[in-house]
């Protein structure tokens, strides 16, 4: 069968459940597949599809109508620059995480301006592990960087450890099953922590049916309307930094106004409190450092 006949049942299945993306739906298929980009397909409507090819993509594309991610699909998902192994129980990195992850390479990088940069290296924690994609991106930048990485779910580990020997980093990275809630980290150890806790309100009735059936629930959903994770890591992290250290923890994008009332109320005058974008312009993140 064409690939263009192929294309055009896969569209029509797909089109009672996603509509107009139905197409947008069937080429990722197809170019996730055939190691194409989406943008090739076109110019491969006469490639030959086998029959098994066929039953594949159409058990694939079953599985999506049922609303499971691609990136399960498929067993990876891209982060940055790195291709991550991810699947059920693991949540899926988005590029909403990005701009944070930029926001701790400006921070390593003005501490190396400034000569703070020992022998031993730059020391980082990330909080909430998962894949491990912010902390491996800042692995693959420099490599003068050390990282703990920290996560409880027993189906997420075996992820980060693939990721983590994937990618090399084993020398540099180290693994720790740890409940954050109830166990403190190392006290003033760290120069960078990034954090990616639970956010997501229980209540949240706009929260997509793909995330929320899916994709871990613990690794979305905390109480206090979202804010219990948020805050009770915060504490911790402060006292694992290092006096020049910075501490950067995603949020959702409307939760910046009680974060900032929190900070002034619990944290005091002495830390310096600032937000950051993702790159839809939403607040997606904020630092947290000693003043002075």
């Amino acid at each position: 069968m064409k690939l263009e006949a192929f294309r055009k049942d896969l569209v029509e299945k797909l089109n009672l459940t996603f509509g107009s993306d139905s197409i947008y739906e069937v080429d990722r298929l197809l170019a996730e597949y055939f190691n194409w980009k989406p943008l090739e397909i076109l110019r491969h409507r006469d490639f030959t599809i086998s029959e098994g090819e066929q039953k594949k993509l159409e058990g694939f594309a079953e599985r999506r109508l049922k609303g499971e991610p691609l990136e399960y699909i498929f067993g990876h998902s891209y982060f940055m620059e790195l291709n991550l192994s991810v699947g059920p129980g693991v949540l899926i990195p988005r590029q909403d995480s990005e701009a944070m992850v930029f926001a701790g390479i400006e921070h390593l990088r003005n501490l190396e301006k400034n000569n703070s940069l020992k022998a031993e290296g730059f020391f980082m924690a990330d909080l909430g592990a998962g894949s491990g994609a912010l902390g491996l991106s800042i692995l693959s930048k420099y490599s003068f960087v050390h990282c703990e990485f920290y996560e409880k779910s027993t189906e997420a580990l075996p992820y980060l450890e693939t990721n983590i020997n994937f990618l090399g980093m084993q020398s540099r990275s180290k693994v720790c099953k740890q409940n954050l809630q109830v166990e403190d980290l190392p006290l003033k150890k760290f120069d960078l922590i990034l954090a990616n806790p639970p956010y997501i309100d229980r209540g949240d009735m706009d929260l997509d049916r793909t995330v929320k059936n899916f994709e871990p629930a613990e690794a979305l959903f905390a109480e206090d309307e979202g804010y219990e994770k948020i805050f009770n890591w915060t504490e911790k992290a402060l006292a694992a930094l290092k006096n020049q250290g910075c501490y950067l923890c995603e949020i959702g994008w409307k939760q910046s106004e009680r974060v900032e009332t929190w900070s002034r109320q619990v944290l005091g005058p002495e830390m310096e409190l600032s937000f950051g974008k993702d790159l839809s312009g939403h607040v997606r993140y904020f630092s947290l450092r000693q003043k002075g």
